[in-house]
C-alpha cells in the first residue's frame, strides 16, 4: 500500500473502520501513518463532517528523504515501522536547542547499557542493539567526546536544511569498510548494522564515527587482565609480562562516504588532539554538500 492509497483510506472513513478492514489495531494504523508521514483527521473531524462543518482534507506532503513510501502486511515485503515511527517522534522533539539531540540521546542510552571487555581496560563498548542507533564506535573513556561531536554535526546539517537518519533495511544502502582492524570478526560485533545517513537533497551520504586506536604498551595484571604499562607500578601478581596492544586513544575519526556505492566516494577527518573536530562541523557540512552535488551529477 502506497502513501497515497493510505492517505485516501484514512480520509474516506474513520480510522477504526480502516484498521478493521486492514486487520490491524487502530494504534498500529496510527504508527504506520506517522512512519509514512500521512496526515490523519483530528479528533472530532467525523462528527463535524456528519453535519457538513468539517474542513477539507489537507494535501499529502512530500515524503522526507530516507522514509518508507509504502507499507505491506506481507512479512516478506513489510517495512519495519517501529524505527521510523520512533524517528518521527524524535524529530518532533528536536527543536529544543539546549538539550542533547534525540538521536544522540537514543544512542547514548544504548551505550550506557553496553558491556565492557574484561581482559583489556577501556576497550570499545559492545552494544546489544546494533540496528537502531547512530554509527558510533567508542570506548567508555572516549564516548563523551564522540557523542558531543555527533550532536554538533547533526545540528550543523539540520541548520542547513538536511536530514540525518538511520537507514532502513528497505533502502539499498550499505556501510563501507572504514579500515584498521574493523574487518575482524571482533569489530563486526561492534559496528552499527545500518549506516547513519545525511540526505543532502535526495543524495544520501553515509557518516561513520570511530574512536581511533593506537599502539600502547600493556602489562599483564593477572586474572586475564591487562593495564597500561605506566599504571603498572610494580603490582605483585606473580608471573607477568608486557605486550603491545591496539587501544582506543580518545581521539575520533569521521568517515563520510557514498552508501549506495555507485561512485565509491569517501572522505575522512581525523583528530590530532581530543575534541578538535567539534570546532570543524560547519566546514565538514560544507564539504559534504559539495560532494553531494558531485554525486548528483554522476547519477
Amino acid at each position: 500500500m502506497t502513501r497515497e492509497e493510505l492517505f485516501d483510506l484514512v480520509w474516506a472513513e474513520p480510522a477504526v473502520v480502516v484498521a478493521r478492514r486492514l486487520g490491524v489495531s487502530g494504534s498500529y494504523l496510527a504508527r504506520v501513518c506517522t512512519a509514512l508521514e500521512v496526515p490523519r483527521p483530528n479528533l472530532g473531524y467525523w462528527a463535524k463532517r456528519a453535519v457538513g462543518r468539517a474542513p477539507p482534507p489537507p494535501c499529502l506532503p512530500s515524503s522526507s528523504p530516507g522514509n518508507p513510501s509504502s507499507w505491506s502486511r506481507d512479512k516478506s515485503e513489510r517495512v519495519v515501522i517501529k524505527p521510523f515511527y520512533q524517528a518521527a517522534c524524535l524529530y518532533r522533539r528536536a527543536d529544543d536547542r539546549e538539550a542533547e539531540h534525540p538521536l544522540v540521546g537514543l544512542t547514548r542510552r544504548h551505550f550506557e547499557a553496553a558491556a565492557v571487555r574484561t581482559d583489556v581496560i577501556d576497550d570499545y563498548l559492545r552494544l546489544s542493539n546494533r540496528s537502531y542507533r547512530l554509527d558510533v564506535t567508542a570506548s567508555r573513556g572516549g564516548l563523551a567526546t564522540a557523542l558531543a561531536f555527533v550532536d554538533n554535526l547533526i545540528r550543523a546539517f539540520e541548520d542547513r536544511g538536511h536530514r540525518v537518519v538511520i537507514a532502513g533495511g528497505f533502502q539499498k544502502l550499505a556501510r563501507i569498510s572504514i579500515g584498521g582492524d574493523e574487518n575482524s570478526r571482533e569489530y563486526f560485533r561492534l559496528a552499527a548494522r545500518r549506516p547513519t545517513v545525511v540526505y543532502v537533497g535526495n543524495i544520501p551520504i553515509g557518516l561513520a564515527i570511530i574512536e581511533i586506536k593506537i599502539s600502547k604498551k600493556m602489562q599483564y595484571a593477572g586474572y586475564g587482565k591487562f593495564v597500561p604499562a605506566e599504571e603498572w607500578k610494580g603490582r605483585h601478581v606473580g608471573h607477568t609480562w608486557s605486550t603491545v596492544k591496539e587501544m582506543p586513544s580518545g581521539r575520533i575519526k569521521l568517515v563520510a562516504y557514498d552508501p549506495s556505492r555507485s561512485a565509491g566516494w569517501r572522505q575522512e577527518w581525523q583528530e590530532s588532539k581530543t575534541g578538535q573536530l567539534v570546532g570543524r562541523v560547519d566546514e565538514i557540512a560544507r564539504r559534504v554538500e559539495k560532494a553531494a552535488k558531485v554525486l548528483a551529477a554522476v547519477e
